[in-house]
Order: structure tokens, then C-alpha cells, then sequence
């Protein structure tokens, strides 16, 4: 979870990324008066996340994110460019490479919340 912070020492914005139901309550209750949580990570298909109603009445606001923002066809060269350059450290966030007999048993682990990310490898 990221903050960033707001007026009366909460967070202005607060960022979820693990997708995990106890770090989406930690950043909603982390939030200042109309702070807004973004939901980045993706939660388990079928998840419910409870939120405390209070702060509701002082404007806070919970929004989920999906690729919202993103220019695919403009930020994808560029990431890949960054990476390539060795600007865009990405190797460390990867759990396992698999390879396609495996695809079914990742996305069990993807659905499980287990491990961060799977890559895809077709040949070695």
C-alpha cells in the first residue's frame, strides 16, 4: 500500500496493490477527509471487501482500477524500452517462470493469492 499524504495527516490518495482484503482495509482507514483508495491490485474472483461506513460521511471514496489510465500502444514501447535500457527493474518481481503445461496451475495459484507474478516462457 502506497499513501500519499492529505490535509489533517490522513491520505489524500491511498493505493492498493496486493489485492488482499486486510491491506484494503488498512489504506480505507489510513484516508483524510475526502480521500479516495484506489484499488489497483485484483482481488481472488468472488471476494468481498467490508469497509467501516464512517468515513463515507466525510467524502471518502473508493475506486477500482484497470489498465484506466494507460495508452497501451503508447506506454508498452515505452516500458519495454526502459527495460531493455536496464531503467525498469522487472526481473525481481517475477515468483516462477512456467511454461504452457503449467498455465492452468498458475492461475490456480493467481486465484489462491499465491505468489506475485507467473511469466510465460515458450521456449528456453
Amino acid at each position: 500500500m502506497a499513501a500519499v499524504r492529505g490535509l489533517i495527516g490522513g491520505a489524500a490518495y491511498a493505493f492498493e496493490a496486493p489485492g488482499r482484503e486486510e491491506t484494503v482495509q488498512q489504506a480505507w482507514a489510513s484516508l483524510d477527509v475526502r480521500g479516495q483508495l484506489l484499488l489497483v491490485g485484483l482481488l481472488p474472483g468472488g471476494a468481498r471487501i467490508t469497509l467501516g461506513a464512517g468515513p463515507f460521511v466525510s467524502g471518502q471514496s473508493v475506486k477500482g482500477c484497470y489498465f484506466e489510465s494507460a495508452g497501451l500502444h503508447r506506454d508498452i514501447p515505452l516500458l519495454v524500452g526502459d527495460y531493455l535500457r536496464g531503467e525498469l527493474a522487472l526481473d525481481e518481481l517475477i515468483t516462477r517462470r512456467i511454461t504452457l503445461e503449467q498455465l492452468e496451475e498458475a492461475f490456480d495459484d493467481l486465484r489462491a493469492g499465491l505468489g506475485a507474478r507467473s511469466v510465460l516462457v515458450f521456449c528456453r
